[in-house]
């Protein structure tokens, strides 16, 4: 792959690894450039120096995204972790910084070390860093816990740098005491009991198929080889993975892999967007400059009237002030919204079917935990149970074979466990009728609080259907921790999970979830996110408040969107706030 490297002139330098290819200047500045380290996936390298900040690069756009700010002091040392979501500085104020990767922000500052550390390395597992210091120690910190689990002594002086092998077995240090020490990590990799699959081997995946982008088909899947998964799976032995059958491994890949296409745009749509984010930020620096050294030289008045000059000149003065007036709800939208969401939330809650049926049905069969299997058969199967198959959009003939389909559906979500969401969503994936998929949310809806865990995890899956599914059985389900979720979600920085929970916002809000005042804070966010899903989501959402001030002006921002299907969407939007025709928000798109 492309080398980054980084001098004590300043610059910080691509060099590609096509022969005769020229190396790329990726920054000049007046300081020292002390470290640089880059993603395993190839997308991103991150630089420190003696200006204490630390700068993130997009390689493929060969453009800075961001500037981690935090240590006082020089960046001597960092590190990314190999599941590309971590970055770890080592700083010469002795502490050990651990930055979110995609958002930016600090996670845990790590202190213990009494002098500069001087070098930081991740396990391949990313559970752990291992630090090394001027204090002579190195020092192994849980990422997560930010604790310090391990101290070890040894060098006589200074240790200057360190490595962890790709195996996580062992260490290697260099001190400035002429030694180079060999250390053996004891450490166990976490193997979850009486499980098949687990969602934190997917960062992994992640990694593995960005690296096979350049191999993709003309459909925009990329391919691997037999002999690649064989590598893989030993990477992930390393990782503490070991224990995944490979059949699921490459289950889960294929999956991902039809979805990488929608992935590779949400990643493309972050890095434009922290791209023109700095862009902005970079047109006021001269401001901020002079801002600071008046600050700096002037009393507090004078100051004062350097800020309102200063913005009389830049024209800051002429930024729109938002409208005064606040966003109401509408109260007969939303008393009919209410009235909806709650007819939807009994019959899911009440176990109707909707395949085969002549209407939705409920049956009143006794749901004995010994016939979980055969239900749960009916429930992913129903389709193979007549040749040729039967429409679930069309009542079945057989009335027996209609009650036994709805009893397996009610008493699926009965007798069911986290282990049957699993295989709902598998089902889901593999594309089912409408009616079929309103029954899937039955049973998870009717598994309840057992299954918020997986639903969680469900809500970032690369699979829209899943997500969506998950979403429902969240904002319908009767334990009152579920929407907290979905709220959460809608504040996160995974973008995935942003968009699963919003396309349930209007729900949400029906709900309670949200009350009056952060509904509309929250739609007008999402209408302006830079993902047009997300957007879409919101703008079914936007119904709800009476069509004047802030309100309006959202109406009016989407109406002009630059998606198409946003701008439809605005335009239903406007159709039903002019007339109060709540009916038409369910299943619009």
């Amino acid at each position: 792959g492309d080398v980054v490297s980084a001098g004590e002139d300043g610059t910080l330098r691509l060099w590609p690894s096509e022969e005769g290819a020229l190396a790329t200047l990726l920054a000049s500045g007046q300081e020292a450039v002390l470290a640089v380290a880059t993603s395993a996936d190839g997308r991103f390298a991150v630089s420190g120096g003696w200006d204490s900040h630390i700068t993130m690069w997009s390689l493929s756009r060969r453009a800075e995204l961001r500037r981690l700010e935090g240590h006082k002091g020089a960046v001597l040392a960092l590190a990314v972790s190999s599941d590309c979501r971590t970055i770890a500085s080592a700083g010469e104020d002795g502490s050990v910084r651990l930055w979110d990767l995609e958002s930016g922000r600090c996670r845990r500052t790590l202190t213990g070390h009494s002098g500069p550390v001087l070098a930081v390395s991740f396990t391949p597992d990313a559970r752990f860093v291992v630090s090394a210091g001027k204090d002579a120690t190195l020092r192994v910190w849980d990422a997560r816990t930010g604790s310090s689990a391990t101290v070890v002594e040894g060098h006589a002086g200074a240790v200057a740098d360190l490595a962890v092998d790709a195996s996580g077995g062992a260490a290697v240090s260099v001190g400035s005491d002429s030694s180079l020490r060999l250390w053996f990590l004891d450490w166990e990799p976490e193997t979850p009991e009486h499980e098949h699959w687990d969602d934190r081997v997917r960062p992994f995946l992640e990694v593995f198929l960005r690296h096979r982008d350049r191999t993709q088909q003309p459909d925009g899947i990329p391919t691997w080889s037999a002999s690649d998964v064989q590598v893989l799976l030993r990477d992930l032995g390393w990782r503490g993975f070991g224990w995944l059958a490979p059949k699921r491994v490459e289950r889960e890949l294929e999956l991902m892999a039809r979805n990488r296409g929608e992935t590779r745009t949400e990643e493309s749509l972050k890095t434009q967007q922290l791209a023109r984010q700095l862009q902005r930020e970079q047109k006021v620096a001269p401001a901020k400059h002079v801002f600071e050294r008046l600050t700096h030289n002037l009393g507090l008045k004078l100051a004062a009237a350097a800020v309102v000059l200063i913005l009389l000149v830049l024209g800051i003065a002429a930024i729109r002030t938002p409208p005064s007036d606040v966003a109401k709800i509408n109260d007969q939208t939303l008393v009919d919204m209410v009235r909806l969401f709650e007819e939807r939330s009994s019959r899911l809650r009440r176990g109707a079917a909707m395949a085969y049926q002549e209407k939705p049905t409920v049956t009143d069969e006794t749901c004995v935990p010994e016939r979980l299997p055969f239900f749960l058969d009916i429930a992913l199967n129903s389709e193979r149970q007549h040749e040729p198959p039967l429409d679930p959009g069309e009542p079945c003939l057989d009335p027996g074979f209609r009650k036994v389909y709805a009893d397996s559906i009610r008493c699926t979500g009965v007798l069911g466990g986290e282990d049957v969401v699993e295989e709902i969503f598998e089902r889901a994936e593999t594309g089912r009728h409408p009616y079929r998929l309103d029954d899937f949310m039955v049973v998870l809806v009717g598994i309840g609080e057992p299954a918020e865990p997986r639903l969680r995890r469900a809500l970032t899956d690369y699979s829209e259907t899943v997500r969506h599914l998950a979403a429902v059985a969240l904002v319908h389900s009767s334990s009152p921790s579920a929407p907290q979720i979905l709220v959460e979600a809608l504040g996160s920085d995974e973008m995935r999970g942003v968009e699963g929970a919003s396309y349930v916002l209007t729900e949400l809000i029906a709900r309670g979830a949200i009350d009056e005042g952060r509904a509309f804070d929250a739609v007008r966010t999402l209408c302006r996110s830079i993902d047009p899903r997300v957007r879409r989501n919101a703008v079914r959402a936007l119904v709800l408040f009476e069509r004047t001030g802030p309100a309006l002006e959202v109406l009016n921002e989407v109406l002009t969107d630059t998606d198409p299907e946003v701008a439809a969407a605005a335009e239903r939007a406007q159709e039903t706030m002019r007339n109060a025709k709540i009916q038409q928000v369910f299943g619009a798109d």
